[in-house]
């Protein structure tokens, strides 16, 4: 049986696994390197649901549908990264940074 670990780091989520738990395999940082306070899983339908984020990023929570191979991120709370890129328009184009839609509680 595999055995599935989230682990939640400053730097992301990562997924530890084993078939036998004696070797384990590390996969990750997921979520943009967006530090990672609480994740969970579901093993039956693979979606993994982490929540975290910081002064720069904002909080927010993330969602793979496929057992972490792709990500979405859904705003709760803008961080200073977008006050940031939106001042500095040619650092914006370097990270092909795109404004977020409003969060719902940024009072925007």
């Amino acid at each position: 049986m595999t055995v599935s670990l989230l682990v939640g780091t400053t730097k992301g989520l990562f997924l530890v696994t084993s078939e036998d738990r004696a070797e384990w395999s590390v996969d990750g940082p997921h979520c943009n390197l967006w530090p990672i306070n609480h994740a969970i899983g579901n093993p039956g339908t693979g979606v993994i649901w982490a929540a975290g984020g910081g002064d720069w990023e904002g909080a927010g929570v993330w969602r793979s549908e496929d057992r972490g191979a792709s990500w979405t991120l859904s705003n709760l709370a803008h961080g200073q990264s977008e006050a940031f890129f939106a001042e500095n328009e040619e650092v914006a184009k370097l990270f092909d940074w795109k404004p977020s839609p409003p969060a719902p509680f940024t009072g925007e």
